[in-house]
Protein backbone atom coordinates (compact mmCIF):
# COMPACT_ATOMS: atom_id res chain seq x y z
CA UNK A 1 0.00 0.00 0.00
CA UNK A 2 1.26 3.59 -0.48
CA UNK A 3 2.65 5.31 2.56
CA UNK A 4 4.00 8.72 3.42
CA UNK A 5 7.71 8.98 2.60
CA UNK A 6 9.67 11.63 4.52
CA UNK A 7 12.75 11.43 2.34
CA UNK A 8 13.80 15.00 3.07
CA UNK A 9 13.94 14.58 6.86
CA UNK A 10 17.16 14.17 8.76
CA UNK A 11 17.51 11.92 11.80
CA UNK A 12 17.79 14.90 14.13
CA UNK A 13 14.67 16.44 12.58
CA UNK A 14 12.49 13.38 13.13
CA UNK A 15 9.88 13.47 15.89
CA UNK A 16 9.38 10.71 18.41
CA UNK A 17 6.55 9.20 16.37
CA UNK A 18 5.43 9.01 12.80
CA UNK A 19 2.51 11.29 13.73
CA UNK A 20 4.95 13.90 15.01
CA UNK A 21 6.81 13.71 11.73
CA UNK A 22 3.63 14.17 9.79
CA UNK A 23 2.62 17.12 11.91
CA UNK A 24 6.03 18.75 11.52
CA UNK A 25 6.68 18.22 7.87
CA UNK A 26 3.46 17.23 6.20
CA UNK A 27 3.20 14.80 3.36
CA UNK A 28 6.23 14.96 1.10
CA UNK A 29 5.24 12.21 -1.25
CA UNK A 30 2.83 9.35 -1.59
CA UNK A 31 4.92 6.42 -2.82
CA UNK A 32 4.93 2.62 -2.17
CA UNK A 33 7.18 1.74 0.80
CA UNK A 34 9.34 -1.39 0.97
CA UNK A 35 10.54 -3.11 4.16
CA UNK A 36 13.34 -5.66 3.83
CA UNK A 37 15.57 -7.61 6.23
CA UNK A 38 18.97 -5.93 6.19
CA UNK A 39 20.89 -7.96 8.79
CA UNK A 40 20.49 -10.98 11.05
CA UNK A 41 18.45 -13.26 8.79
CA UNK A 42 19.15 -17.02 8.58
CA UNK A 43 21.37 -17.26 11.65
CA UNK A 44 21.65 -19.76 14.45
CA UNK A 45 22.35 -19.58 18.16
CA UNK A 46 22.94 -22.23 20.77
CA UNK A 47 19.92 -22.53 23.05
CA UNK A 48 19.81 -19.99 25.87
CA UNK A 49 22.48 -17.83 24.22
CA UNK A 50 22.39 -14.52 22.35
CA UNK A 51 22.12 -14.39 18.55
CA UNK A 52 25.36 -12.87 17.27
CA UNK A 53 23.81 -10.41 14.84
CA UNK A 54 21.03 -8.04 15.87
CA UNK A 55 18.05 -7.98 13.53
CA UNK A 56 17.82 -4.96 11.25
CA UNK A 57 15.40 -3.82 8.55
CA UNK A 58 15.58 -1.15 5.85
CA UNK A 59 12.53 0.85 4.81
CA UNK A 60 12.53 2.68 1.49
CA UNK A 61 9.99 4.40 -0.73
CA UNK A 62 10.79 5.07 -4.34
CA UNK A 63 14.35 4.04 -3.59
CA UNK A 64 14.72 6.66 -0.85
CA UNK A 65 15.07 5.78 2.87
CA UNK A 66 12.07 6.39 5.08
CA UNK A 67 12.96 7.86 8.49
CA UNK A 68 10.97 8.02 11.67
CA UNK A 69 8.58 5.17 10.90
CA UNK A 70 7.62 2.69 13.64
CA UNK A 71 8.61 -0.94 13.09
CA UNK A 72 7.43 -3.72 15.39
CA UNK A 73 9.65 -6.77 15.80
CA UNK A 74 7.58 -9.77 16.92
CA UNK A 75 8.78 -13.31 17.70
CA UNK A 76 6.71 -16.11 16.12
CA UNK A 77 7.47 -19.45 17.90
CA UNK A 78 8.23 -22.47 15.75
CA UNK A 79 6.47 -25.84 15.63
CA UNK A 80 8.86 -27.35 18.18
CA UNK A 81 8.39 -24.47 20.62
CA UNK A 82 11.66 -22.86 19.60
CA UNK A 83 11.56 -19.12 20.26
CA UNK A 84 13.53 -16.17 21.64
CA UNK A 85 13.07 -13.04 23.73
CA UNK A 86 14.22 -9.46 23.68
CA UNK A 87 15.55 -7.82 26.87
CA UNK A 88 13.04 -7.94 29.68
CA UNK A 89 11.70 -11.26 28.36
CA UNK A 90 9.71 -9.38 25.75
CA UNK A 91 8.62 -11.10 22.58
CA UNK A 92 7.65 -7.90 20.78
CA UNK A 93 9.36 -4.49 20.61
CA UNK A 94 8.78 -1.29 18.64
CA UNK A 95 11.56 0.84 17.20
CA UNK A 96 11.74 3.68 14.66
CA UNK A 97 13.70 3.97 11.46
CA UNK A 98 16.66 6.35 11.47
CA UNK A 99 17.66 8.81 8.78
CA UNK A 100 19.01 5.98 6.64
CA UNK A 101 15.69 4.11 6.79
CA UNK A 102 17.20 1.47 9.04
CA UNK A 103 16.03 0.19 12.41
CA UNK A 104 17.82 -2.34 14.60
CA UNK A 105 16.08 -4.61 17.10
CA UNK A 106 17.47 -5.14 20.60
CA UNK A 107 19.60 -8.20 21.35
CA UNK A 108 17.69 -11.44 20.92
CA UNK A 109 18.26 -14.46 23.21
CA UNK A 110 17.30 -18.00 22.14
CA UNK A 111 15.08 -19.99 24.48
CA UNK A 112 15.88 -23.56 25.60
CA UNK A 113 14.12 -25.36 22.74
CA UNK A 114 15.86 -26.56 19.58
CA UNK A 115 14.23 -25.68 16.26
CA UNK A 116 13.33 -22.98 13.79
CA UNK A 117 11.19 -19.91 14.40
CA UNK A 118 10.55 -16.52 12.81
CA UNK A 119 10.68 -12.87 13.75
CA UNK A 120 8.53 -10.45 11.79
CA UNK A 121 9.26 -6.76 11.30
CA UNK A 122 5.97 -4.98 10.64
CA UNK A 123 5.68 -1.32 9.74
CA UNK A 124 1.94 -1.34 9.20
CA UNK A 125 2.48 -1.88 5.50
CA UNK A 126 1.09 -4.59 3.29
CA UNK A 127 4.55 -6.14 3.15
CA UNK A 128 6.74 -6.84 6.17
CA UNK A 129 10.17 -8.34 6.68
CA UNK A 130 10.56 -11.86 8.06
CA UNK A 131 13.65 -13.33 9.71
CA UNK A 132 14.28 -17.07 9.84
CA UNK A 133 16.20 -18.06 12.95
CA UNK A 134 17.26 -21.39 14.43
CA UNK A 135 18.02 -22.49 17.96
CA UNK A 136 20.56 -25.28 17.98
CA UNK A 137 21.89 -27.57 20.65
CA UNK A 138 25.36 -27.31 22.04
CA UNK A 139 28.21 -29.62 21.12
CA UNK A 140 27.43 -33.36 21.10
CA UNK A 141 27.83 -34.84 24.57
CA UNK A 142 26.09 -38.21 24.47
CA UNK A 143 25.15 -40.86 21.89
CA UNK A 144 22.21 -43.08 22.88
CA UNK A 145 20.97 -46.25 21.19
CA UNK A 146 17.25 -45.74 20.61
CA UNK A 147 16.19 -48.37 18.05
CA UNK A 148 17.06 -51.61 16.29
CA UNK A 149 18.50 -53.64 19.18
CA UNK A 150 18.46 -56.25 20.48
CA UNK A 151 17.67 -57.96 17.19
CA UNK A 152 18.45 -61.25 15.46
CA UNK A 153 18.18 -62.57 11.94
CA UNK A 154 19.30 -65.61 9.96
CA UNK A 155 22.79 -65.48 8.43
CA UNK A 156 23.12 -63.71 5.06
CA UNK A 157 19.82 -61.91 5.67
CA UNK A 158 19.10 -58.19 6.14
CA UNK A 159 18.02 -57.04 9.59
CA UNK A 160 14.42 -55.87 9.54
CA UNK A 161 14.86 -52.85 11.82
CA UNK A 162 17.51 -50.24 11.12
CA UNK A 163 19.71 -49.08 13.97
CA UNK A 164 18.99 -45.62 15.38
CA UNK A 165 21.10 -43.45 17.66
CA UNK A 166 20.18 -40.13 19.26
CA UNK A 167 22.78 -37.43 19.78
CA UNK A 168 22.22 -34.86 22.55
CA UNK A 169 24.14 -32.06 24.20
CA UNK A 170 24.87 -31.63 27.91
CA UNK A 171 21.32 -30.37 28.41
CA UNK A 172 19.90 -33.48 26.72
CA UNK A 173 18.81 -31.41 23.73
CA UNK A 174 18.95 -33.01 20.27
CA UNK A 175 21.97 -32.17 18.13
CA UNK A 176 20.98 -31.67 14.49
CA UNK A 177 23.18 -32.67 11.51
CA UNK A 178 25.68 -34.54 13.64
CA UNK A 179 27.70 -37.18 11.80
CA UNK A 180 27.24 -40.63 13.34
CA UNK A 181 29.49 -43.55 12.36
CA UNK A 182 28.07 -47.04 12.88
CA UNK A 183 30.70 -49.81 13.09
CA UNK A 184 30.31 -53.60 13.09
CA UNK A 185 33.10 -56.09 13.96
CA UNK A 186 35.71 -56.63 11.26
CA UNK A 187 35.92 -60.38 11.89
CA UNK A 188 33.75 -63.20 13.21
CA UNK A 189 29.96 -62.95 13.37
CA UNK A 190 29.12 -59.50 12.02
CA UNK A 191 27.13 -57.58 9.41
CA UNK A 192 27.79 -55.33 6.44
CA UNK A 193 26.30 -52.08 5.22
CA UNK A 194 25.22 -51.48 1.59
CA UNK A 195 28.76 -50.38 0.77
CA UNK A 196 29.90 -53.90 1.60
CA UNK A 197 31.99 -52.67 4.51
CA UNK A 198 31.62 -52.86 8.27
CA UNK A 199 30.98 -49.11 8.73
CA UNK A 200 28.09 -46.86 7.73
CA UNK A 201 27.51 -43.12 8.23
CA UNK A 202 24.30 -41.18 8.90
CA UNK A 203 23.34 -37.61 9.86
CA UNK A 204 21.02 -36.74 12.74
CA UNK A 205 17.62 -35.27 11.89
CA UNK A 206 15.74 -32.47 13.63
CA UNK A 207 15.17 -34.76 16.59
CA UNK A 208 18.85 -35.61 16.87
CA UNK A 209 18.26 -39.14 15.58
CA UNK A 210 20.55 -40.81 13.04
CA UNK A 211 19.27 -43.89 11.21
CA UNK A 212 21.95 -46.31 10.03
CA UNK A 213 21.93 -47.80 6.52
CA UNK A 214 20.49 -51.29 6.21
CA UNK A 215 22.59 -53.99 7.86
CA UNK A 216 22.91 -57.50 6.44
CA UNK A 217 24.14 -60.38 8.60
CA UNK A 218 27.25 -62.15 7.35
CA UNK A 219 27.57 -65.92 6.99
CA UNK A 220 28.72 -66.60 10.56
CA UNK A 221 26.29 -67.31 13.36
CA UNK A 222 26.67 -65.75 16.81
CA UNK A 223 26.20 -62.56 18.81
CA UNK A 224 28.15 -59.31 18.47
CA UNK A 225 27.95 -55.56 19.06
CA UNK A 226 27.63 -52.62 16.67
CA UNK A 227 28.70 -49.19 17.93
CA UNK A 228 27.58 -45.68 17.00
CA UNK A 229 30.20 -42.96 17.51
CA UNK A 230 30.32 -39.17 17.16
CA UNK A 231 33.53 -37.17 17.07
CA UNK A 232 34.18 -35.54 20.42
CA UNK A 233 31.96 -37.94 22.36
CA UNK A 234 33.85 -40.44 24.46
CA UNK A 235 31.36 -43.28 24.90
CA UNK A 236 29.61 -44.79 21.85
CA UNK A 237 26.10 -46.18 21.73
CA UNK A 238 26.13 -49.98 21.66
CA UNK A 239 23.69 -52.28 19.83
CA UNK A 240 23.43 -56.02 20.52
CA UNK A 241 22.79 -58.13 17.41
CA UNK A 242 22.74 -61.86 16.70
CA UNK A 243 23.15 -63.83 13.49
CA UNK A 244 21.10 -67.01 13.75
CA UNK A 245 22.63 -70.11 12.24
CA UNK A 246 20.69 -71.52 9.30
CA UNK A 247 19.30 -75.02 9.24
CA UNK A 248 20.36 -77.50 6.60
CA UNK A 249 19.18 -80.94 5.59
CA UNK A 250 21.26 -84.09 5.38
CA UNK A 251 20.59 -87.08 3.11
CA UNK A 252 22.17 -90.51 3.54
CA UNK A 253 22.76 -93.25 0.97
CA UNK A 254 24.49 -96.67 1.11
CA UNK A 255 25.83 -98.87 -1.68
CA UNK A 256 25.52 -101.61 -2.62
CA UNK A 257 22.20 -102.15 -0.94
CA UNK A 258 21.48 -104.95 -0.31
CA UNK A 259 24.99 -106.26 0.22
CA UNK A 260 26.47 -109.61 1.06
CA UNK A 261 28.43 -110.83 4.03
CA UNK A 262 31.95 -109.42 4.01
CA UNK A 263 31.16 -106.88 1.31
CA UNK A 264 32.40 -103.32 2.12
CA UNK A 265 29.58 -100.77 2.29
CA UNK A 266 30.04 -97.19 1.04
CA UNK A 267 28.10 -94.60 3.04
CA UNK A 268 27.63 -91.08 1.68
CA UNK A 269 25.98 -88.13 3.44
CA UNK A 270 25.18 -84.86 1.69
CA UNK A 271 24.44 -81.67 3.66
CA UNK A 272 22.23 -79.32 1.64
CA UNK A 273 21.61 -75.59 2.25
CA UNK A 274 19.87 -72.77 0.40
CA UNK A 275 22.05 -69.78 1.26
CA UNK A 276 24.94 -70.24 -1.13
CA UNK A 277 27.26 -71.08 1.78
CA UNK A 278 29.14 -74.38 1.62
CA UNK A 279 28.72 -76.24 4.91
CA UNK A 280 31.74 -77.55 6.81
CA UNK A 281 32.11 -79.77 9.85
CA UNK A 282 31.81 -83.49 10.48
CA UNK A 283 29.23 -86.21 9.93
CA UNK A 284 28.86 -89.23 12.21
CA UNK A 285 27.39 -92.42 10.73
CA UNK A 286 25.32 -94.65 13.01
CA UNK A 287 23.84 -98.13 12.92
CA UNK A 288 21.00 -97.62 15.36
CA UNK A 289 22.82 -96.25 18.41
CA UNK A 290 26.17 -97.74 17.42
CA UNK A 291 28.69 -95.35 15.84
CA UNK A 292 30.18 -96.71 12.65
CA UNK A 293 32.59 -93.81 12.16
CA UNK A 294 32.90 -90.12 11.28
CA UNK A 295 34.04 -88.14 8.28
CA UNK A 296 34.78 -84.48 7.50
CA UNK A 297 32.63 -82.75 4.90
CA UNK A 298 34.26 -82.00 1.57
CA UNK A 299 32.17 -79.54 -0.45
CA UNK A 300 29.16 -80.59 1.56
CA UNK A 301 29.70 -84.36 1.22
CA UNK A 302 31.00 -86.85 3.81
CA UNK A 303 31.95 -90.44 2.94
CA UNK A 304 32.70 -93.53 5.01
CA UNK A 305 33.46 -97.11 3.97
CA UNK A 306 32.30 -99.77 6.44
CA UNK A 307 34.19 -103.07 5.99
CA UNK A 308 31.16 -105.21 6.78
CA UNK A 309 27.90 -105.42 8.67
CA UNK A 310 26.17 -108.41 10.19
CA UNK A 311 23.54 -110.28 8.23
CA UNK A 312 20.12 -108.71 8.47
CA UNK A 313 18.47 -105.29 8.28
CA UNK A 314 20.29 -102.23 9.64
CA UNK A 315 18.71 -98.84 10.35
CA UNK A 316 21.38 -96.33 9.39
CA UNK A 317 21.44 -92.56 10.06
CA UNK A 318 23.91 -89.70 9.60
CA UNK A 319 24.30 -86.90 12.18
CA UNK A 320 25.76 -83.54 11.08
CA UNK A 321 27.66 -81.66 13.80
CA UNK A 322 26.93 -78.20 12.40
CA UNK A 323 29.47 -75.38 11.96
CA UNK A 324 29.76 -71.62 12.32
CA UNK A 325 26.92 -71.06 9.85
CA UNK A 326 24.60 -74.04 10.21
CA UNK A 327 22.90 -75.89 13.04
CA UNK A 328 23.32 -79.62 13.55
CA UNK A 329 21.02 -81.96 11.67
CA UNK A 330 20.15 -85.64 11.43
CA UNK A 331 19.20 -87.57 8.33
CA UNK A 332 16.10 -89.62 7.86
CA UNK A 333 16.86 -93.29 8.57
CA UNK A 334 17.53 -95.69 5.73
CA UNK A 335 17.41 -99.50 5.87
CA UNK A 336 20.45 -101.38 4.66
CA UNK A 337 20.16 -105.13 4.25
CA UNK A 338 23.04 -107.62 4.45
CA UNK A 339 22.27 -110.97 2.83
CA UNK A 340 23.83 -114.37 3.44
CA UNK A 341 26.31 -115.56 0.84
CA UNK A 342 24.88 -117.13 -2.27
CA UNK A 343 25.79 -120.83 -2.53
CA UNK A 344 25.41 -123.62 -5.04
CA UNK A 345 25.31 -127.35 -4.20
CA UNK A 346 26.20 -130.14 -6.64
CA UNK A 347 25.52 -133.86 -5.96
CA UNK A 348 27.29 -136.79 -7.66
CA UNK A 349 26.66 -140.57 -7.22
CA UNK A 350 29.08 -143.25 -8.45
CA UNK A 351 28.74 -145.65 -9.91
CA UNK A 352 25.50 -144.70 -11.57
CA UNK A 353 23.77 -146.90 -12.48
CA UNK A 354 24.75 -149.42 -9.84
CA UNK A 355 23.81 -152.97 -8.84
CA UNK A 356 21.97 -154.16 -5.77
CA UNK A 357 24.40 -154.69 -2.91
CA UNK A 358 27.16 -152.68 -4.46
CA UNK A 359 28.51 -149.65 -2.65
CA UNK A 360 27.42 -146.28 -4.03
CA UNK A 361 29.53 -143.21 -3.20
CA UNK A 362 27.79 -139.85 -2.89
CA UNK A 363 29.73 -136.53 -3.11
CA UNK A 364 28.15 -133.09 -2.43
CA UNK A 365 30.14 -130.02 -3.37
CA UNK A 366 28.98 -126.60 -2.04
CA UNK A 367 30.51 -123.48 -3.62
CA UNK A 368 30.14 -119.70 -3.17
CA UNK A 369 31.66 -116.73 -4.99
CA UNK A 370 32.38 -115.21 -1.55
CA UNK A 371 34.52 -117.96 -0.02
CA UNK A 372 34.45 -121.64 0.91
CA UNK A 373 31.27 -122.61 2.75
CA UNK A 374 31.20 -124.72 5.85
CA UNK A 375 28.36 -126.38 7.67
CA UNK A 376 26.28 -129.56 7.17
CA UNK A 377 24.88 -131.29 4.08
CA UNK A 378 21.83 -133.62 4.32
CA UNK A 379 21.65 -136.46 1.76
CA UNK A 380 18.07 -137.47 0.91
CA UNK A 381 16.28 -140.05 -1.19
CA UNK A 382 13.03 -138.25 -1.84
CA UNK A 383 11.77 -137.37 1.63
CA UNK A 384 13.91 -139.97 3.34
CA UNK A 385 17.15 -138.80 4.95
CA UNK A 386 19.98 -141.10 4.08
CA UNK A 387 22.80 -139.39 5.98
CA UNK A 388 24.38 -136.06 7.00
CA UNK A 389 27.97 -134.95 6.71
CA UNK A 390 29.96 -131.84 7.61
CA UNK A 391 31.58 -129.96 4.79
CA UNK A 392 35.32 -130.29 4.53
CA UNK A 393 36.79 -127.69 2.24
CA UNK A 394 33.35 -127.39 0.70
CA UNK A 395 32.85 -131.16 0.19
CA UNK A 396 30.59 -133.65 2.03
CA UNK A 397 30.53 -137.43 1.31
CA UNK A 398 28.41 -140.48 2.04
CA UNK A 399 28.59 -144.14 0.95
CA UNK A 400 25.95 -146.95 1.16
CA UNK A 401 25.32 -150.45 -0.25
CA UNK A 402 21.67 -150.51 0.83
CA UNK A 403 20.10 -148.84 -2.15
CA UNK A 404 16.92 -150.62 -3.27
CA UNK A 405 16.21 -151.68 -6.82
CA UNK A 406 14.86 -148.88 -8.99
CA UNK A 407 15.22 -145.20 -9.67
CA UNK A 408 15.94 -142.89 -6.73
CA UNK A 409 15.33 -139.05 -6.59
CA UNK A 410 18.50 -138.19 -4.69
CA UNK A 411 19.30 -134.67 -3.30
CA UNK A 412 21.94 -133.01 -1.20
CA UNK A 413 20.58 -130.11 0.89
CA UNK A 414 23.04 -127.61 2.30
CA UNK A 415 21.83 -126.43 5.69
CA UNK A 416 23.66 -123.14 5.52
CA UNK A 417 25.30 -121.12 8.35
CA UNK A 418 24.95 -117.67 9.91
CA UNK A 419 26.83 -116.24 6.96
Amino acid sequence: MPHQAFSANLAEDAGSTATDNANLYGVVAMQPALVVAAAGNNQTAVVNTVFATQLQVLMTAGGAPVAGMPVTFAVVPGATGASATFPGSQTSVKRYTDSTGRVTAPVLTANGVVGEFNVTANAGLADSARFKLTNVAGAPAHVIATGGAPQHVRINTAFEARLQARVVDVNNLPVVNAKVTFSAPATGPSATFPSGGATGVAQTNDNGVATAPVLTANALGGGYFVTAMVDGVGAPAVFSLTNDKASGSIALASAPNPSGVGIPIALEATVQTKLGVVPTGAVTFLDGSVTLGSSILDKGVAKLTVPELAIGAHVLTAAYSGDASFTNAQSAPITHTVLKRNTQAKLEAAPNPSYIGHVVYFTATVTSPKGIPDGVVVFQDGDVTLATDTLNNGVATFATSAMALGTHPLTARYQGTET
